[in-house]
Order: structure tokens, then sequence, then C-alpha cells
């Protein structure tokens, strides 16, 4: 595996080369070494993929804990740039955590997207109809997840699925999603009453995206999202945690170590 760079937006060269995974295998970003070198203050277990697995007791325990309290905290820890607002919030009376699941999109390129669909078709012996990149993404999900989306802020034009596939990711996740870009079929996934945070709804399709990164680093508005950070959302906007700050958020709430 070859790394080009910490730098949040990876190279599409580089991304080609990334062959871990068969079913997205020229999509694929950190491998697991790469991942325990750039998550290393992690002090959790990791999931088989590498990334910080923060324990479901810390995730009960940030159910008490509002995302401006844990934004002062990061702010004082040196990290300023977690929060993120303006975001149309589906069900913003409940709260969303997990740990993040990243998938970056970036703008398409002619001479790059049909090499990419084929070689991805083909990584998966699909022969004649490929799987739509949505799906294929969302078979990776697993419990306890939640995928966070960079569709690059668009609305139209930058729907990350529909009510059939979210159904499906709730289904394998338990939770709701973020996507700095927009979903559809809004009737159709309010009733599952998961929490989403979107920049908006829109009755069309993806277009004019590639692919480039599954598990990178990647930009959600003004932040940087590692895989493994813990999402904490609520209806004043959304905060990502890095995994070894977390124990100081919950304490910062309850005014003490809890051991």
């Amino acid at each position: 595996m070859i790394f080009l760079g910490v730098s949040w937006r990876l190279s599409l060269a580089g991304l080609l080369l990334f062959s871990s995974l068969p079913l997205c295998a020229q999509f694929d970003g950190f491998d697991h070494e790469q991942l325990l070198k750039y998550t290393a203050q992690n002090p959790y277990a990791r999931s088989i993929d590498g990334r910080p697995q923060v324990p479901d007791y810390w995730l009960k325990r940030l159910e008490t804990v509002s995302t401006t309290t844990a934004a002062e905290v990061l702010r004082e820890e040196g990290y300023p740039n977690q929060w993120e607002d303006g975001w149309a919030i589906l069900h913003p009376e409940k709260k969303l955590i997990g740990r993040a699941f990243t998938v970056q999109f970036m703008p398409s390129r002619p001479d790059l997207e049909g090499l990419l669909e084929k070689e991805a078709a083909e990584a998966a012996n699909e022969e004649e109809i490929p799987t739509p990149v949505t799906q294929r993404v969302m078979e990776m999900f697993g419990p306890g997840d939640i995928p966070v989306v960079d569709v690059m802020g668009r609305i139209e034009e930058g729907t990350f699925g529909g009510d059939n596939l979210i159904f499906s990711m709730f289904v394998a996740t338990g939770n709701g999603f973020v996507v700095d870009g927009s979903f559809r079929d809004l009737d159709g996934v309010y009733p599952m009453q998961t929490m989403v945070f979107s920049r908006g709804y829109h009755p069309g399709v993806r277009g004019r995206a590639i692919l480039s990164g599954l598990n990178t680093p990647t930009r959600i508005g003004k932040v940087t999202v590692m895989p493994g950070d813990i999402v904490l959302g609520d209806r004043m906007g959304v905060v990502f945690i890095p995994p070894h700050l977390v124990q100081k958020v919950v304490e910062r709430t309850d005014g003490s170590p809890l051991f």
C-alpha cells in the first residue's frame, strides 16, 4: 500500500493503488496499518478495518452531552474545527451518536469515470449490470457506524441515496447519517425515525461525481473527519470527536472523572 501524504485529499492516481477490498478496489483508502499510524492516539480497540472502536459504554454516556459542551472541550484541547452547522436536520428532537465511516466523492472526469466503474464491476465479478456505487458502499457498513459522506455540499446532483438504500443502511448500522450533500425520497425516509444531517433534499440523482475515498480523512464543511471519530449530533449541529478525547467530553458534562 502507498499513501501519498497526509492531506485529506488523496490524488486519484494514489487511490487507484489501494486494493485491499476487492469490492471497490480502486476506491479504497487507508489500509489497516495507515489507520493505526494516523489515529495513533486512539486508546481503544479497533474494528477489523482498523478504525478506532470507542466502546459502547462511552457512546451511551454521550447521550447526556450537548454539541455545545463537546465543541468547547475540543477547542480547549486544541481542536477548534470539529463542529459544523448549517444543516437541514431530520428529527432534531433526537440525537445522533456513533462511529464515523467516511465516504468521499469528487468531481468526475470523463477520462477516469468509465475506467473506474469498469474496474469496480470486474472486481465484483459483475459482467452486465454493475452494482450502483452507493449500494456497494452501504454493504460495508456495520452496527454503530455513522456514514459521514462528502458530496461536495451539493443539493442538486449531490444525492447520496433514496429511501430503499437508506433503509438498508439503517438496518445495517442502526443509525442515521451525515451527508455534505442531499438525499431523496424524504417521505420514505422520515418514518424511519432516525436523525439525519444533510444540506437539503432533491428528487434527482447524483451526477458529475466519482467515489474517491472510503475510510480516508474527509472534509465535512469546516471539519476534517477521521475514520472512527465519534459523531455527536443534536438540534444545534454536529461535532466530530477524536476517540482519545471522548472521555474528557463526557467528564465535562458529569463534572468529575468517571474512574
